[in-house]
């Protein structure tokens, strides 16, 4: 028995991790009272998924408050939005699955225990590894597009195109700020001159892919794109006002 423990002390270290992470996280969800964030993103993801509407946060894309609140749009209990607390959870723990697989393949066995280890007791995953926010969607599918960027970039073929186009537009689903983090690693992806260029057909593949998967959390509606109305602030209005202003129009 002690040579079965030695001989895979690793995946039992492995598994503890993961299953003090889930412990933790569900404590904090079923004994913690709501936050006003919660109430916001959870009226939101209910707009999201039963009215089709997106007008009250036009900013940030709604796919993380759609897998949250889809067990009370199916008939779960509302009670402290434990349901929708769950599938954060879920999402956190498919993290820390994702990461380990990524870094013992990179780095190997060692170096993916130790960084498990430290994301899953860092103070910030712990602390919002259970609320009704996008966070930990968000750092979900964003290291999702990450890793499959990097399996794209080691071979150009379609079969990567179209997993990377999808997880990026996952990514780019999630939250707004996406976007600027995926920018920057592509940047300093082809400073390292590691790696060739991916193929450009293929790369506009993945692009043309992901921004239909980004329209598909938004149910294929055309006013999302193009919206009626407007808001002051918006780039788009205060471009037509300077026109207005400058007698630019027609």
């Amino acid at each position: 028995m002690s040579k079965f423990f030695t001989r895979h002390s690793h995946l039992f270290l492995v598994v503890g991790i993961i299953i003090s992470f889930v412990i933790l996280s569900v404590g904090s969800a079923l004994r913690e009272s709501l936050t006003y964030d919660e109430i916001v993103h959870a009226e939101e993801g209910l707009n999201h998924l039963q009215k089709h509407a997106f007008t009250v946060d036009p900013y940030n894309p709604p796919l993380v408050r759609e897998l949250q609140m889809l067990p009370i749009a199916l008939g779960a209990s509302k009670d402290k939005l434990f349901p929708a607390r769950f599938v954060t959870i879920f999402l956190g723990t498919s993290l820390l699955f994702l990461m380990y697989g990524t870094a013992r393949r990179y780095f190997g066995k060692g170096v993916a225990l130790v960084a498990l280890f430290l994301l899953a007791f860092e103070p910030n995953m712990l602390a919002h590894s259970h609320y009704v926010t996008p966070d930990a969607g968000t750092a979900l599918f964003f290291f999702l597009a990450y890793g499959a960027f990097l399996w794209f970039w080691e071979r150009s073929m379609l079969g990567r195109a179209v997993v990377f186009g999808v997880s990026l537009g996952l990514a780019l689903a999630s939250r707004v700020m996406v976007i600027p983090y995926i920018a920057v690693s592509a940047v300093l992806l082809g400073l390292t001159g590691q790696r060739k260029l991916p193929s450009l057909k293929y790369m506009s593949a993945a692009i043309l892919i992901s921004l239909f998967v980004v329209w598909g959390t938004y149910f294929f509606r055309w006013e999302v794109v193009i919206a009626k109305g407007g808001s002051a602030s918006r780039v788009s209005e205060r471009l037509k006002s300077f026109a207005i202003s400058r007698n630019l129009t027609a």
